[in-house]
């Protein structure tokens, strides 16, 4: 049979519905609290990635204006080097025309 000296013994080495209890509830706001700060940092990153990703679209964006900028200047470079050469074509064939009817 157990005495009362037993029963303190064991209610120093076992947990009590009572201790079970608080250690659960401990246990519970200790998750709840994580689990908010994990979702502040989570948010915290997807803020910080949205504005890394924005500032990588304006580099981007940045950096197609000047490739197109360049495009249409190389553009027009050809078209004045495209007429320069029409003109001295034009030049030339006038230039034979007339040292035919000069030496002829």
């Amino acid at each position: 049979m157990l005495t009362n000296t037993d029963i303190n013994k064991m209610k120093a080495v076992f947990v009590t519905r009572e201790e079970w209890k608080k250690a659960n509830i401990d246990l519970l706001d200790l998750i709840k609290a994580f689990r908010q700060e994990l979702k502040l940092d989570t948010i915290n990153l997807e803020h910080k990635l949205e504005h890394k990703l924005e500032q990588m679209k304006d580099n981007i964006i940045t950096f197609k204006d000047e490739i197109l900028h360049e495009i249409i200047n190389l553009r027009d470079d050809m078209s004045v080097l495209l007429g320069q050469r029409d003109i001295l074509a034009e030049h030339e064939e006038r230039l034979i025309r007339i040292e035919k009817k000069i030496f002829n």
